[in-house]
């Protein structure tokens, strides 16, 4: 498979999955706790949230790039930090399959060990980072699309276009924070 159809085919993946789990917490969002300590806003109409978001990703990404640039135990610290990201977005994902067959509290306590054990084999495996990238990326998608409604998303999507491309072009950070992803192995930023 040629690189491009292989992200393609990864993209529609990662909607599909993305699709299907965001059905499951939004018919769960009343009535399960943690589905609804998900939801990371107030009012998801709140135009406001895309900035909050935006400001969310920019942290992030000066972060990163702190962490890249220090040599003091920077691998171990990305490969932490990407062990709870992994094991955080994808339990959700394994959350909401278990919820087709099981209640609430084995759902969650499975979605939680599942999303532990597949970190736990990426860490150790990472061969298997396109997986582990797949389930989470659906997992965080989820997140976003209970935390906004239309008017923020489409205002926090222009604004992260306009991000990309001064991170890509103009300050070259995000090329530096991609090759240290591959370099490494890693599956999640």
């Amino acid at each position: 498979m040629k690189l491009f159809e292989q992200i393609m085919f990864f993209f529609v993946i990662v909607q599909i999955i993305g699709l299907l789990v965001g059905n499951v917490i939004i018919s769960d969002l009343t009535k399960n706790p943690y589905v609804n300590n998900l939801v990371v806003t107030n009012d998801i109409n709140e135009p406001m949230n895309a900035g909050f978001f935006l400001v969310y990703v920019l942290f992030g990404a000066v972060f990163i790039i702190l962490l890249i640039r220090m040599n003091f135990l920077r691998d171990m610290l990305f490969k932490i930090l990407e062990f709870f990201m992994i094991a955080g977005s994808s339990s959700i994902v394994f959350y909401a399959i278990l919820r087709l067959a099981f209640g609430y509290d084995i759902s969650t306590t499975g979605g939680t060990v599942f999303g532990l054990i597949l970190s736990g084999i990426k860490f150790y495996k990472p061969q298997i980072k396109n997986l582990a990238a797949i389930i989470s990326t659906a997992g965080v998608g989820v997140i976003f699309g209970i935390s906004m409604g239309i008017t923020p998303m489409i205002i926090f999507l222009a604004l992260l276009a306009i991000y990309d491309f001064v991170a890509v072009f103009l300050t070259k950070h995000m090329v530096e924070m991609a090759n240290f992803v591959v370099k490494n192995d890693l599956a999640f930023t």
